[in-house]
């Protein structure tokens, strides 16, 4: 008699990733606002996130029309979608929507429409939304920065140059544009120099190079 050698089966999870439970779970924690729509246009699911945009619990939303519940914005927004998709067949996606939260704060998001099909054809839309406040308010700053940084150097009495670590020109500057009467074009990168005195280019670009390599002040006049 033959002795047999069995294998190890795994063990089953028990868990099917088509289980309905598993995507509520999912779309109930995303951190993106989720809702999905019948061909009718009617809300089939939302998630929490969702109602941040509509100010509207989940299950009001339930196989009702955009525009039986949502601002007229909103509603505009996202009829405009469907259509597209019903006639193109195509995502529509990057479109920006302005909210207020409850406490009176501006909030921005981009929201994107994807056509969702199955074997029997298209089985109905689905949103997704990306709260894109603190970007934006990173990128306010920012261009806040750089006009506060531009309206202190164009009130300057004195020239303020931005250059490369080589030491080249790299952004306007009008006080040397109004000294020298050179272009913007003439004196990017080290073309400053050709509005110094032949005389004095040697010394003047000796000056500013070693001013670069130990990076102290350079003073010429």
């Amino acid at each position: 008699m033959s002795a047999e050698t069995s294998v190890p089966r795994p063990r089953e999870s028990g868990l099917d990733i088509s289980d309905s439970d598993l995507f509520r779970g999912l779309m109930s924690e995303a951190p993106f606002a989720f809702a999905f729509f019948d061909p009718s246009g009617r809300f089939v699911r939302v998630n929490s996130t969702f109602t941040e945009l509509t100010g509207h619990p989940v299950e009001s939303h339930l196989d009702r029309l955009p525009a039986e519940l949502l601002p007229a914005d909103l509603t505009a927004l996202i009829e405009s979608a469907l259509r597209r998709i019903a006639d193109e067949g195509l995502p529509v996606t990057d479109q920006p929507y302005p909210t207020r939260a409850e406490n009176g704060d501006a909030r921005h998001w981009t929201v994107s429409f994807f056509p969702i099909r199955g074997d029997d054809g298209v089985l109905g839309t689905a949103l997704f939304g990306v709260d894109l406040t603190d970007r934006q308010m990173d990128k306010e700053e920012l261009e806040r920065s750089e006009e506060r940084y531009r309206s202190l150097v164009e009130s300057q009495q004195q020239l303020v140059w931005i250059t490369s670590p080589n030491g080249g020109v790299i952004e306007d500057a009008p006080q040397w544009r109004a000294v020298t009467g050179q272009g913007l074009e003439e004196y990017l990168a080290h073309g400053w120099l050709e509005a110094v005195h032949p005389d004095d280019r040697p010394g003047t670009d000796e000056a500013w190079r070693e001013a670069l390599r130990g990076r102290t002040m350079f003073e010429w006049s």
